[in-house]
């Protein structure tokens, strides 16, 4: 059984009360239960983490997920393009996250920054100053 209500501000809320009230079985939105072969549909079978392939070059792999991105690239006959250089990754990522270029001070910076956390600056200064409030393009 559907019931609908209208609000005062004019929409429509639909209700699936189902025939639960009126004695019968409640299927939800569908009259029939499922067949065995809709049931064997992935969405319905239970979440499993696959294993994990190994890759030919594993120290390429520095996570997990870059393990299924090589597996899928060697299954393919394609090779992983090699590291970004510095400058080049930071520019990548300013323009990802705030849409602008790095300033010759930042380049800088970055470039000085011989810190094994030298991404991770670079990644939550930006993140910081744009996304929460921030918002200083007096620099431009």
């Amino acid at each position: 059984m559907v019931k609908r209500v209208r609000l005062k501000c004019g929409a429509v809320v639909v209700f699936w009360l189902g025939g639960a009230l009126a004695g019968e079985p409640d299927l939800g939105p569908f009259q029939r239960p499922f067949t065995p072969e809709e049931k064997n549909h992935w969405a319905f079978q239970p979440i499993a983490k696959p294993p994990v392939p190994a890759a030919r070059e594993p120290a390429r792999a520095t996570n997990p997920i870059d393990a299924f991105i090589l597996s899928r690239l060697e299954k393919e006959g394609l090779r992983q393009a090699s590291p970004a250089g510095r400058l080049t990754w930071l520019r990548r990522v300013t323009l990802d996250l705030i849409g602008l270029p790095p300033t010759p001070q930042e380049q800088d910076a970055f470039l000085a920054d011989a810190s094994p956390n030298a991404y991770e600056k670079v990644v939550e200064s930006s993140r910081r100053r744009f996304f929460h409030g921030g918002g200083d393009f007096s620099f431009y």
